[in-house]
């Protein structure tokens, strides 16, 4: 998969495709069926046919709960490439992926708040905390922060609704850590394809 990837980075290089120091950094849940408990999957072993998810993890999103597992892109803010991807269970906590470098303007959203990124630019959008609400200059900074982030929600809409990204029959982590990033190049294919044909 690294060898794919870095091929396709060199062919948008060899067709002048640019990237910025801003990057876009968010994530999105990945659903699956859990299965079932009684499936037999510690009498079978791991890897062997069973209808019980290997890997998959609960997790929540204000009232809602979801299973399965976690896709985190960092995407060019200018040209809409997505320049990394990370997959992991739905219940790790978006703070804990960086796929930032260290030369690079990071905009993130509240999910992120508390963490330092690699990236010598900070963009973070603040929390309002238990009795320390949030400033007038604090809610303008969130909103120039959420103007920057908004082409990043692009990717996600585009990989769910063209490719079926949002969902997964697979049960274990690796096999779903390919199904996603083929998504995530075949939308860079038609980001290229896009940027091109805007070119000419």
């Amino acid at each position: 998969m690294d060898d794919i990837w870095s091929d396709i980075e060199e062919q948008m290089k060899e067709k002048g495709i640019k990237f910025s120091k801003g990057v876009i950094q968010d994530a999105q849940f990945i659903t699956a069926d859990p299965g079932k408990t009684n499936s037999g999957m510690n009498d079978r072993g791991r890897g062997q046919p069973t209808t019980r998810n290997e890997d998959g993890t609960w997790a929540t999103k204000g009232e809602k709960s979801f299973f399965g597992y976690k896709k985190h892109v960092t995407v060019d803010k200018d040209n809409g490439i997505i320049r990394r991807v990370a997959i992991t269970t739905a219940s790790t906590a978006d703070c804990n992926i960086d796929l930032t470098k260290p030369d690079e303007i990071v905009y993130r959203d509240k999910g992120y708040y508390g963490t330092k990124p690699k990236a010598i630019g900070n963009a973070t959008m603040d929390k309002a905390l238990r009795g320390k609400p949030l400033t007038v200059r604090q809610k303008l900074r969130n909103k120039r922060i959420a103007r920057k982030r908004c082409p990043g929600e692009r990717q996600f809409a585009v990989m769910d609704r063209v490719m079926n990204g949002g969902h997964t029959r697979l049960t274990e982590l690796h096999r779903v850590f390919v199904q996603q990033v083929m998504c995530c190049i075949t939308f860079n294919l038609m980001q290229i394809k896009r940027i091109l044909q805007n070119q000419t």
